[in-house]
């Protein structure tokens, strides 16, 4: 059952890393290798850009160069696409 729900996740936001990656693991568990594969090679390619819409919604802090510390970015202010 939860190999179904990520694909559902992974389906209705196919940019959602965490989705790619947890189903990647849910195929390892199964002893789908290959789909296991194809899912971290996913997972892999979203998280080459480090500003994914799952990471803002989420709150992850990104380091800027020339602050003190982390700064968090959130849907009001990630740069214009």
């Amino acid at each position: 059952m939860r190999a179904q729900e990520l694909k559902r996740a992974v389906q209705l936001d196919p940019g959602n890393a965490t989705a790619h990656y947890r189903l990647a693991q849910v195929y390892r568990r199964m002893n789908q290798a290959a789909l296991a594969d194809l899912e971290l090679a996913q997972f892999k390619k979203i998280r080459h850009n480090p500003l994914q819409e799952d990471d803002i919604t989420q709150g992850l802090l990104l380091y800027a160069p020339g602050l003190s510390g982390p700064m968090p970015l959130g849907p009001s202010c990630h740069p214009a696409r």
